[in-house]
């Protein structure tokens, strides 16, 4: 008699309709968060690759040793913007200022990542001062520098005296040799040349940033000071950095 009054009636169609409705509009939530979850992970990973390409370029300011910035990327030890991505992997040709691969370690192991973008697009790079990332639709844009001059037109200002404190005057001015080792921007040293003035002072621009080789020499007696000086985008010595002979080289010279 139990038996009889239980209710053995399964599921309704329509039931089952509203069931199979309900778990379509979970699996399509779950869908749409992985999509937006892997979407925003591509797009962390662009910005990432974006900024490991800027630091290969320009370099990493937060790179020091005694105080010094040393990291200056491609521009730093070539003296341009390269020619390509492909340029801060491979040497473009020649070239015996180049000092890379500038990649970041493992970053440079694959040989997609730094061209591609997580959506598979090239990062857009001509030489230029962006790096663009185009894949996921709405562009991201890593901006390199406000002016090219900002790496490649700047000045280094210094001033010469000897042991005395004594400046050159004009009658020791041109038997002291002022040489400036740089990059040349086409993949070669150049070596600039000056002079100071009767006091003492000398600029040298436009440079590129990076650490340059700097040679001071009292030609008559081959006394040679010898400096590795650092050039900051955007850079100009104020006040001018001062060098001293040892020797009073100057001594009795009128300015």
């Amino acid at each position: 008699m139990g038996e009889a009054c239980r209710d053995n009636r399964g599921m309704s169609l329509i039931e089952l309709l509203v069931v199979i409705v309900v778990i379509g509009i979970l699996v399509a939530a779950a869908m749409q968060a992985m999509t937006a979850t892997l979407a925003d992970l591509r797009r962390v990973r662009a910005e990432r690759d974006l900024e490991a390409l800027a630091r290969a370029i320009v370099g990493d300011p937060v790179r020091t040793a005694g105080g010094a910035r040393w990291d200056f990327g491609f521009v730093g030890d070539n003296g341009a913007f390269p020619p390509d991505l492909a340029a801060l992997r491979a040497n473009p040709g020649g070239w015996v200022t180049w000092n890379g691969p500038y990649l970041d370690p493992g970053f440079d192991q694959d040989t997609l990542r730094y061209r591609l973008d997580p959506w598979g697009a090239p990062y857009q790079y001509v030489g230029g001062l962006t790096v663009i990332s185009t894949g996921s639709g709405a562009p991201l844009v890593q901006r390199l520098a406000d002016d090219a001059a900002d790496y490649l037109a700047n000045t280094y200002e210094g001033l010469v005296r000897d042991a005395a404190d004594s400046v050159p005057s004009s009658r020791y001015r041109d038997s002291v040799s002022i040489l400036l080792t740089v990059p040349n921007g086409a993949g070669a040293w150049t070596i600039l040349l000056q002079h100071p003035d009767s006091a003492g002072r000398f600029a040298f621009s436009p440079l590129p940033v990076g650490t340059h080789l700097l040679r001071i020499v009292f030609t008559p007696r081959a006394d040679t000071l010898l400096r590795c000086v650092t050039v900051l985008p955007r850079h100009r010595s104020d006040p001018p950095d001062r060098y001293r002979f040892t020797e009073a080289w100057f001594s009795g010279g009128t300015p």
